[in-house]
């Protein structure tokens, strides 16, 4: 799925940053929106405001279209540590 021409991060998607204890990865997102992977598991669409596992914060993604009233984490977004979300294309 894309938006603007980016893939939209997932729950499970990576985030690339100087954090410790990495690699680090997205931890929260809607209950909204899921996809369902080939092996039966479900991923949340992530959102601007989602949390990673290193306690950051993305900061910015699409807003072309919104969830919950929010933003859409994008592969290329930012979080608040200074790094920026990987998307794995499953």
């Amino acid at each position: 799925m894309k938006i603007d021409g980016k893939s939209v991060a997932f729950v499970g998607d990576k985030v690339e940053c100087d954090c410790t204890n990495g690699p680090h990865h997205i931890i929260t997102g809607t209950n909204v929106v899921e996809r369902v992977e080939k092996n039966g598991e479900k991923n949340s669409i992530a959102r601007i405001g989602d949390k990673t596992s290193c306690g950051a914060i993305i900061k910015s993604g699409s807003n072309e279209i919104g969830i919950d009233g929010t933003g859409v984490a994008v592969d290329g977004s930012l979080t608040s540590c200074g790094g920026i979300v990987r998307v794995v294309e499953k």
